[in-house]
């Protein structure tokens, strides 16, 4: 099985963005998440992070958000990983 973006996805700036100039990487996820959460109008709980980095992770959760920390179990993206991220989304309409 693959995990992919659709392009749609990565061309879309309400749900894909890259890491801002004069911020350091942690404080730029951190200000991407709030943007996204602008753009798509989504509760914060609602807006997750995937990340191999635990600084970045560490940051956007300590920022209120929910993240999952991918990489962990030798790929890019373990299927564990999309699950616990997906069961996360799954609830976070009640915040």
């Amino acid at each position: 099985m693959a995990i992919g973006v659709l392009r749609s996805v990565v061309d879309n700036p309400a749900t894909y963005r890259s890491m801002l100039s004069g911020f350091d990487k942690p404080g730029s996820k951190v200000q991407n998440m709030f943007d996204i959460m602008g753009y798509t109008g989504a509760k914060q709980g609602c807006v997750l992070l995937f990340d191999d980095e635990k600084g970045n992770v560490d940051a956007v959760n300590k920022a209120g958000f929910p993240t999952v920390r991918a990489g962990t179990q030798g790929c890019l993206l373990s299927m564990d990983e999309v699950w616990n991220g997906l069961q996360t989304l799954a609830t976070c309409g009640g915040q």
